[in-house]
């Protein structure tokens, strides 16, 4: 599979087996969101026809397995200023700069909306559930796996000993969700974020949420989950005004419409036939 990515020009920055059972995860190399996307559609139409050849099923399906990790696809964003001599910093503890911070501001505000994107089957949260590595409570964290939002830093330094590099996890994507659409969502809110100024009104979550009491993650300003089923996140979406307004409202009102069918014709399936018509597709 890798070296099938490498022929066609695309980078594999790692591969490695993961937590469940047959399970790897392949990270491909930066790019435009664009082409990151155009690529990974060619990576996992590679990946589907590789294991085909070998005679084995490759699925990114959300839980293939109901007691073990799931498959993500996990989105990593970073940005920097065009002209680096306007670059705005401050001493902020994280180091993270005031657009950064606004960006992810962003991103959280719009969330419950963007997951209509990024989760965009009733089978996708079977992932999203306490302590299963997506991020079942909405906040953000530094180095945190149990959060939706993870900030990483590059292991580099610069001469007033602060990261100089750092991007942004995405966890609460998978692998039935349409890149562009997802890419576009979470890009218009973390725009909206940096347009209004919006701030981190919490610390990092340095902590599993799941594991601290309500009084806890009270105190650390985590108050909210995340959806918890596909009508929930289309509500979201309905409401978001931005988001409405970034994709256009015919465009919207398809997506609406064509997933509020594939739920109202889900309820009539068992998990077990819901996880084999999603085999079939995914």
């Amino acid at each position: 599979m890798v070296e099938s990515l490498q022929e066609q020009g695309i980078e594999v920055e790692q591969f490695h087996s993961e937590a469940a059972t047959g399970q790897f995860e392949i990270v491909t190399g930066p790019e435009s969101p664009l082409i990151s996307a155009d690529s990974l559609v060619v990576a996992r139409q590679t990946i589907y026809d590789v294991a085909a050849q070998a005679g084995v099923k490759a699925t990114f399906v959300p839980k293939t397995f109901k007691d073990q990790a799931g498959n993500g696809a996990y989105v990593y964003l970073s940005f920097k200023e065009i002209d680096k001599s306007q670059k705005v910093v401050d001493d902020h503890p994280t180091g993270l700069s005031p657009y950064e911070r606004s960006f992810i501001a962003g991103v959280l505000h719009h969330i419950k909306a963007i997951c209509a994107f990024a989760l965009p089957t009733d089978h996708s949260y079977t992932r999203t559930v306490d302590n299963c590595w997506a991020g079942s409570w909405i906040c953000w964290s530094v180095e945190n796996r149990e959060a939706p939002i993870r900030v990483c830093y590059r292991p580099k330094i610069g001469p007033n000993g602060k990261y100089l590099e750092v991007h942004f996890e995405h966890k609460f994507v998978d692998g039935t969700s349409n890149p562009y659409l997802v890419l576009s969502a979470i890009i218009a809110s973390g725009v909206d974020g940096i347009k209004k100024k919006m701030q981190l009104t919490t610390s990092p979550m340095l902590d599993n949420p799941a594991s601290l009491s309500d009084e806890e993650r009270i105190k650390k300003g985590v108050t909210d989950k995340m959806p918890a089923s596909l009508p929930d996140t289309l509500k979201a979406l309905r409401e978001d005004k931005v988001l409405c307004d970034a994709f256009g409202e015919p465009m919207i009102r398809c997506y609406i419409g064509v997933k509020e069918d594939e739920h109202n014709y889900c309820k009539s399936l068992s998990d077990e036939e819901q996880l084999k018509l999603l085999l079939s597709r995914f």
